[in-house]
């Protein structure tokens, strides 16, 4: 800004030394001077309320710095804590560092520049130890955009465990065919599992081996039921292998009207002998009448012992797991079928069923042969909050970048940080969100 002060026309040589001078030449210079004062002090207003100030907080009103360097020039900062919903301004700094309380919150954004201008915030959120899930808004009804983040592991297929009471943990577990990208690591966070909140993977266990034997029904002869109200049966070779509740069928029953050959019943063991129940969980008597006479037989028992069990090597095996085989089968196993692990009798023992919960088979033959087993992985995972987890199949499991997916939660763990950051579109009334990372 150039000065309008004039001082050029006040008469430096008057008044003239020993001369009587005019009054006249002293009104003019003192004009001049007071002229000179007068715009000196609008210019110096205008300069105190237009001009950068080193000592105190400066308002530039949308006008453009241009051609500067920066040095030392920090974002401003702010703190708070969400006990309802949040409106988040810019105006009240770059980074802010937001505790979420009391319950779920929406955040919306807010105090962007106008249009063609751009403006951008980091947001550092943490909970008050309970995990709390956030939803995005913006003002004016403009619309919020999330990042795609990049898939750097995928796994379709994959079948999540059932946790029946609170936990916080399951496993995933994949075809190692259906691996179409990528890889899974310990501490990697994957998404797609159906589970809420941050899940993180803790173990990562390949799974191969060879099944190579079938093992028939257990057959243990009787010679005699012994009717009443309590149905006992004389059995004439060992029980041992036999537990209170397992499932037993009778060749015969000829002479006790109450029973039936295609009925399942259930044994408790009395001494050498059995007693049949109509409970698998506890004795429940069954009275019968009139008078054996089938003479000696064989009772089956489908599920004691090592009946109807399949010999592999079950380490890190868990029941509800998938498994399946190629080759040859053999005894009914069968190559290219999918089947679930129901129970794990030994380190080199399972029973298998054809459906997750469902019945163990009771049809295998005793046979060998090799069958291999598909190769899997399971993904041990943990999370933050106990939860049931329900049984889940046919899920694609990634491992993304850096990206926000729904729900958007905090961890219950204070020392956690999840930091965002968005913008506005300065075209459009569109604000876009990118997950930064989380911290602890």
């Amino acid at each position: 800004m150039t000065s309008a002060i004039v001082a050029n026309t006040i008469d430096a040589n008057f008044p003239v030394a020993g001369v009587d001078n005019d009054s006249q030449g002293f009104r003019d210079n003192f004009n001049v001077i007071k002229t000179g004062l007068s715009t000196a002090a609008s210019e110096i207003t205008t300069l105190q309320d237009t001009t950068a100030k080193i000592n105190g907080t400066n308002n530039f009103n949308g006008n453009i710095l241009d051609n500067l360097v920066l040095s030392r020039a920090w974002g401003g900062a702010y703190q708070t804590t969400a006990t309802s919903n949040l409106a988040v301004s810019l105006t009240n700094g770059e980074y802010q560092l937001i505790e979420v309380a009391g319950a779920d919150r929406l955040i919306t954004f807010e105090g962007w520049p106008g249009n063609d201008k751009y403006g951008r915030i980091r947001l550092e959120l943490r909970s008050d130890g309970t995990q709390r899930t956030i939803t995005f808004a913006t003002t004016g009804g403009g619309t919020v955009k999330y990042e795609i983040g990049q898939n750097l592991a995928v796994a379709t297929g994959a079948v999540r465990e059932l946790k029946s009471v609170l936990s916080n943990t399951t496993r995933l577990t994949y075809i190692n065919s259906n691996l179409t990208s990528g890889i899974f690591e310990v501490g990697n966070t994957v998404y797609g599992t159906g589970i809420t909140g941050t899940v993180t993977v803790s173990a990562v266990t390949p799974m191969t081996g060879n099944a190579t034997g079938t093992t028939a029904t257990l057959t243990i002869g009787y010679s005699n039921i012994v009717v009443g109200a309590d149905t006992f049966v004389t059995m004439s070779s060992s029980i041992a292998s036999v537990t209170d509740g397992d499932p037993v069928k009778l060749a015969s029953i000829t002479g006790v009207p109450e029973l039936s050959i295609t009925q399942t019943y259930y044994a408790y063991k009395v001494g050498g002998d059995i007693k049949l129940s109509s409970s698998p969980v506890s004795y429940v008597a069954i009275a019968t009448t009139g008078a054996y006479t089938g003479g000696s037989q064989n009772a089956s028992f489908p599920l004691s012992g090592d009946a109807n069990t399949v010999t592999i090597d079950s380490t890190n095996m868990y029941v509800g797991m998938p498994i399946s085989f190629t080759g040859t089968g053999f005894g009914g196993l069968l190559s290219l079928t999918d089947y679930f692990v129901s129970a794990i009798i030994s380190g080199t023992r399972i029973r298998i069923a054809t459906n997750h919960g469902g019945t163990a088979i009771q049809t295998f033959s005793t046979a060998s042969g090799t069958l291999t087993q598909v190769p899997r992985t399971i993904l041990t995972v943990t999370w933050d909050s106990g939860q049931a987890v329900a049984f889940g199949s046919n899920l694609t499991v990634t491992r993304n970048a850096q990206s926000i997916v729904a729900p958007f939660t905090v961890s219950a763990d204070t020392s956690r940080r999840k930091v965002i950051e968005a913008w506005k579109d300065p075209y459009d009334n569109v604000v876009y969100i990118k997950f930064i990372g989380e911290f602890a």
